[in-house]
């Protein structure tokens, strides 16, 4: 029995069961990712001692990072990137170990999301992020159109936005930032649709043990970081800043 509408990654009714298997424990990581995010972010944002560590007051509203917190800001780019060398990501260990470190790193950053918009705002931008993942992730798993050649076009689009973001930050420009970050939405729910897509493959090339465990971590940052950056590009469409 074929469970896929392409013949290089369809599956029999046997490995359907083990795949579901996969995706629990992948969208399982990432629900543990974005928890682990939340309470390090909670922390900083709402305990004294921690924040100081990592957050200072640059005037009388402004925050700014200490030198442990540009740290903390840097280190999922540099872990990522050492991982794309080699660095250990093709072990069990050493991909479980970049997947907790990024997720522990990036709720540093997330803490100035918390303490700069409402609650009302956090929730809704949160809510929003996840419902568009969800419905992203069931048409990514459930559609007959192949989404993961799209994969190039959506690697451009993002090198794109990232040069827009970064001319945005030394040119600012209310009317650019709302297209870019409407794009960027866009962008995102894009990717999720495609990553989700390719776990039928990766689960195909990859076999029961540590080939799957690893699997299981990459899969689930490539997801995590979409649903991340959904959840901010949301939150600055339609966030409101705390007075």
């Amino acid at each position: 029995m074929t469970l896929s509408p392409f013949p290089d990654d369809a599956l029999t009714l046997a490995d359907d069961r083990g795949f579901h298997h996969f995706l629990g424990r992948v969208y399982l990581q990432i629900a543990g990712g974005l928890g682990l995010s939340a309470a390090i972010a909670a922390a900083v944002a709402g305990v004294p001692q921690i924040q100081a560590l990592f957050l200072q007051h640059l005037d009388g509203s402004a925050l700014g990072f200490t030198a442990l917190g540009l740290v903390a800001v840097f280190a999922p780019l540099g872990l990522m990137l050492i991982a794309s060398l080699g660095g250990g990501r093709n072990s069990r260990a050493g991909s479980s170990a970049l997947y907790w470190s990024v997720c522990a790193t990036l709720g540093v950053s997330l803490s100035i999301l918390l303490m700069g918009y409402t609650d009302q705002s956090l929730t809704s931008a949160f809510l929003t992020a996840a419902a568009a993942f969800c419905a992203m992730t069931v048409w990514g798993l459930t559609t007959r159109r192949d989404l993961v050649g799209w994969s190039g076009f959506l690697t451009l689009a993002l090198a794109g936005l990232l040069v827009g973001w970064l001319l945005e930050s030394f040119f600012p420009n209310a009317g650019g930032s709302l297209l870019l970050d409407s794009v960027g939405v866009i962008v995102f729910g894009l990717l999720v649709a495609v990553d989700s897509q390719r776990l039928r493959r990766i689960y195909r090339m990859t076999t029961a043990g540590e080939d799957r465990a690893t699997a299981v971590n990459l899969a689930a940052l490539s997801l995590y970081l979409n649903v991340l950056n959904l959840f901010e590009l949301l939150l600055s469409l339609t966030g409101r800043r705390r007075r």
